[in-house]
């Protein structure tokens, strides 16, 4: 491993698959170290060049999801470069961090000049991003701010002068932390406090006098364990990138499958529902498992039937009349060929996805309006490249399962994370976050959408549009 610095790594590579995401980056970056062994660098220089190309291209399939190393679309070196590299890599020198960009420019100059470079890409916008880079990178490495957890436990091995790299050595310094008091802990590796415009800051005045200070206690304790602080900076990618994101979802899938299956009309009853029959067979289409489908049983009772079904009407994509329920005018939005139009109405489907996992049914005042200035920050962190860690709630959550604490000072706290974790696999499940298991995030091109869905005054996203992006409404 490179002297210069240490990288976190990503997701493990399966071998033996044909064409690999590995070896198709060991194609074309073993041209990359042949074509610059003829431009007679200084030798330490070519290290440093051939290590900061072949990490870029590991990150870019590891925390990005696109393993192309010839496909740079409009705004990936800047979420690259800018964000990715210094959240994953601890330990880097000022030499090693000031040529990350002059390594990048070359390695642009070799995919032009190969004929590499992918023609619907921007090459000068791209040449145009890394520059911009060059004088406020190094000073990002070791910003805790743009760390993940996980790093600024790395960066503070490294100030005790233990090599991450010595398996024996940082199991010996985990177990340390580990002994160390929890508000220590939290200290040693949370970053800067909160900046001042805060997300969900909605007054309880309604909340009954009993359950407010709990309530309240709660709140701030939950919200204290996520770091809030860092701005979330998102590139809202060219339109045809977001409507594919978008129309790939799950819940838009079964949406498009109940629109194919009403055709022109399906009766429903006095609620608005699906008859027992059809609940039946929608079960049975979506393999919905669990308890046995009860004859009293109620479509509202089905989320997988219930979130799509509602969305649908909502949407506009059917119609709903006091007896049946038909195609509404926007059937065929993704049979359209207008980008803008399906963006709009993704945006639309996420942003009541999003309203339905903040108000859960059956969640009195008391804890509805707190779950929201819980979850509102938590979904901006999940919209960051390196993502949220939810380890901190799951351990309050985990608290419910003890049998000791049946009527805890502390229940509204246990109610609360309990609560907020069941959402966010609502959300989960519909496609708009991943890896709750880690480090929870929403998928690049989904960002918009959510971030549309929650944004307002004093929000913490910075936002770049690529070349072709579907602007974002106004901030009212």
């Amino acid at each position: 491993m490179s002297a210069h610095r240490r990288k976190q790594t990503g997701r493990s590579k399966t071998s033996g698959a044909p064409e690999t995401a590995e070896q198709m980056r060991d194609r074309v970056l073993g041209a990359y170290d042949r074509w610059l062994a003829t431009k007679n660098m200084p030798v330490e220089n070519t290290a440093i060049f051939i290590e900061v190309a072949h990490t870029a291209c590991e990150f870019k399939d590891n925390f990005l999801g696109d393993p192309n190393p010839a496909d740079w679309p409009p705004g990936m070196f800047t979420e690259l470069i800018g964000e990715v590299f210094p959240a994953k890599t601890v330990g880097v020198d000022q030499k090693y961090a000031r040529s990350i960009i002059p390594a990048m420019l070359s390695y642009l100059d070799f995919l032009l000049q190969t004929g590499r470079w992918k023609l619907h890409n921007d090459a000068e916008g791209s040449r145009r991003e890394l520059l911009a880079l060059r004088n406020s990178l190094p000073d990002r490495f070791g910003d805790p701010s743009r760390m993940s957890m996980s790093g600024r436990l790395i960066n503070l091995a490294l100030e005790e002068g233990i090599d991450p790299s010595d398996t024996a050595a940082m199991s010996g310094f985990i177990e340390r932390f580990n002994q160390m008091p929890i508000d220590w802990r939290r200290k040693m590796t949370d970053g800067p406090q909160p900046v001042t415009a805060d997300l969900g800051q909605l007054p309880l005045d309604e909340v009954p006098d009993p359950l407010r200070a709990g309530v309240e206690r709660a709140t701030a304790l939950l919200r204290a364990g996520f770091d809030t602080s860092a701005v979330v900076r998102v590139t809202v990618p060219v339109g045809a990138a977001e409507a594919e994101a978008l129309e790939l979802m799950p819940v838009v899938g079964t949406m498009r499958a109940l629109v194919e299956w009403v055709g022109s009309g399906r009766t429903v009853t006095k609620t608005g529902a699906m008859r027992r029959v059809d609940i039946a067979e929608w079960m049975d289409r979506l393999g919905i498992s669990g308890s046995p489908f009860m004859e009293t049983q109620s479509m509202w009772d089905v989320r997988e039937i219930a979130l799509p079904w509602s969305a649908a009407i909502e949407s506009g994509m059917l119609e709903l009349t006091p007896t049946k329920v038909k195609p509404g005018p926007r059937i065929a939005v993704f049979e359209s060929g207008d980008h803008a139009a399906q963006v709009e109405f993704g945006r639309e489907v996420v942003s009541l996805l999003v309203r339905h996992a903040l108000g859960p049914a059956g969640v009195g005042d008391a804890f509805g309006q707190a779950i929201v200035r819980v979850m509102l920050p938590i979904l901006a962190m999940c919209c960051r490249t390196e993502g949220q860690d939810l380890a901190y709630l799951m351990e309050i959550a985990d608290e419910m399962q003890n049998p000791d604490r049946a009527q805890p000072p502390d229940m509204p706290t246990l109610m609360m994370s309990s609560l907020v974790l069941t959402q966010l696999r609502v959300l989960a499940d519909l496609g708009i976050l991943v890896d709750l298991a880690g480090m929870a995030k929403v998928p690049r091109a989904l960002r918009p959408a959510v971030i549309a869905a929650i944004q307002g005054p004093g929000a913490p996203f910075e936002l770049r549009r690529a070349k072709g992006a579907i602007p974002l409404p106004p901030v009212t």
